[in-house]
């Protein structure tokens, strides 16, 4: 089995300012195409709804697992929250701190998180952040706060960081309750950087940490699937290993078969 585990889609097929295509449709055919049996959909609250991405998983349960968001800093996120897991049924929390305006630890981020620990669902932290933009560096401080606060709570840490990729064996061994999602990096820093700085790093991470995603509609996901699994082919992963990245990390957390 190959779970995508970092998708996002649009009703009008749109992504914000840029020509990707984030239709239904065009994700369907990509999934197919590289027999890739389900995809997590991470909504954005305000720009990606969750009842939109509630729609399209009770209309193909077999292929999308859903995740919920909220913006920690509204007042009834917590309550929201629970919601939309207890009554929608979504499995995960997406939360943004450059789209949604948040980058220090406070009262209302701890809420909301205590909420995802209560409800055992794991919240994915976007970590893409530019290195010459505002609070950049607070980005991964504010993931390894939430972690130290909150042991219990299961984090997903996308994009092996971003820019921050060098942490990451440290945050790994300080951190029993981060996993670590390999979506857009293994594209964004293609060439010698990802073959002599990020490679190595990625070694030096235990295996039951990694997940496979692609980021789409940012990344072609026939194309990046294909540089994954060459990347783990060249890194001599076995096939147990393999599945655990490809599949089983991310079933584990989610508490699903």
């Amino acid at each position: 089995m190959i779970i995508d585990a970092h998708v996002h889609i649009t009703k009008d097929g749109k992504w914000f300012d840029t020509g990707h295509d984030a239709s239904l449709k065009k994700l369907i055919e990509s999934l197919d195409k590289n027999k890739i049996d389900k995809a997590i959909l991470l909504p954005i609250v305000p720009y990606i709804s969750n009842e939109y991405i509630l729609k399209v998983c009770n209309e193909y349960p077999e292929k999308f697992i859903g995740f919920c968001s909220v913006n920690p800093l509204k007042r009834n996120a917590a309550k929201d929250l629970e919601h939309y897991v207890i009554d929608y049924g979504l499995k995960g929390l997406k939360l943004h701190p450059k789209l949604q305006g948040f980058f220090s630890y406070d009262n209302s981020i701890s809420k909301v998180i205590m909420k995802a620990t209560e409800l055992k669902i794991p919240v994915l932290i976007d970590a893409w952040v530019k290195p010459n933009e505002i609070n950049s560096s607070n980005i991964i401080d504010l993931i390894e706060t939430i972690a130290q606060d909150h042991p219990s709570c299961k984090i997903i840490l996308p994009h092996f960081g971003g820019y921050s990729y060098k942490k990451m064996p440290e945050i790994s061994n300080k951190f029993n309750n981060i996993a670590f999602d390999l979506s857009y990096v293994l594209s964004k820093f293609d060439g010698d950087v990802l073959h002599e700085e990020i490679i190595p790093i990625i070694r030096q991470i235990d295996c039951k940490k990694l997940i496979f995603g692609s980021d789409f509609p940012e990344i072609d996901i026939s194309q990046y699937l294909k540089k994954a699994k060459q990347v783990f082919t060249d890194m001599h992963y076995s096939s147990k290993d393999l599945d655990a990245v490809f599949s089983k990390n991310i079933r584990n957390l989610l508490q699903i078969g």
